[in-house]
Order: structure tokens, then C-alpha cells, then sequence
């Protein structure tokens, strides 16, 4: 079963949706294990992409509240 979460904004109660493998921010390898980790441009647009789905689509903030969603 798919999830999704429905983001609320605290500041201007902006509703927006966010697929679950986008919720969580990944972390980042140190410097020196870059070689080792593969694709690491892959890992920075995934990054990128969570980074965004934290932020309000309207004013910024990334202050929200979250439920999950079942599709």
C-alpha cells in the first residue's frame, strides 16, 4: 500500500502532499566516502527534492504539521 502525507503549513495553513519517500531527509557521506557511496548525484537530488517537500510551497516556512495518508 502506498503512503502519502498531507502537510499542514503553521504559519499560513497551506495544505500540501508529500509521497512517503520523500519525507524524511537522507543523510549525506562524509567527504571521503564519496567514492565509495555510489551515486552520489542521485543522493543529492533526492536530498534536494525532501528539502523542498519541507517547505511551505507558499511562504517557505518549514514549520507543519503532518498526517498519513493511505492510498
Amino acid at each position: 500500500m502506498k503512503k502519502e502525507w498531507k502537510r499542514r503549513c503553521r504559519r499560513d495553513l497551506t495544505v500540501w502532499y508529500v509521497p512517503d519517500e520523500l519525507r524524511k531527509i537522507p543523510r549525506m557521506p562524509i567527504l571521503g566516502s564519496f567514492t565509495r557511496q555510489g551515486n552520489i548525484a542521485g543522493k543529492v537530488t533526492l536530498r534536494t527534492a525532501c528539502l523542498e517537500a519541507s517547505q511551505c510551497p507558499k511562504c517557505g516556512s518549514t514549520a507543519f504539521t503532518e498526517e498519513k495518508i493511505k492510498l
